[in-house]
């Protein structure tokens, strides 16, 4: 894989028009093949990433996924399928509750259940540390 410097490097070169794709591999050190890949994402895409997700876009935009919390801070105990359904009414954009789990999920940094510790002895806590 390319590095993002290389990947520029291949862009502007094939935009300026004036070498081939194989002048392109070598002037960067890269393969033709890598070459014609930058080339087609480029034109594809009109972005040297790969899409996220096999080319399907994000049901909640970060904007959407901070008003989640506004939702939740307001009533907390709103179920998911409350947000989703606020989230449709309010914005007219269609999310699962799946998608407003994952979103507050990644948001709060919470774990929805209590992490229980080992029981260990005095003992064992000091050798641990050690």
């Amino acid at each position: 894989m390319a590095q993002e410097a290389t990947r520029n490097k291949v862009v502007v070169l094939l935009q300026g028009g004036k070498h081939s794709a194989i002048e392109i591999a070598h002037l960067c050190g890269v393969n033709k093949t890598t070459v014609y890949r930058i080339k087609e994402r480029y034109n594809k895409w009109e972005t040297l990433n790969h899409k996220r997700g096999a080319g399907r876009p994000d049901n909640l935009r970060k904007k959407i996924a901070l008003s989640c919390t506004k939702y939740v801070s307001n009533d907390k105990q709103k179920l998911w399928h409350e947000i989703a359904e606020e989230i449709c009414q309010k914005r007219g954009i269609n999310v699962s509750t799946r998608t407003v789990y994952r979103c507050l999920k990644s948001l709060v940094h919470s774990k929805p259940y209590p992490i229980r510790l080992a029981m260990l002895t005095e003992k064992n806590r000091l050798a641990r540390i050690e």
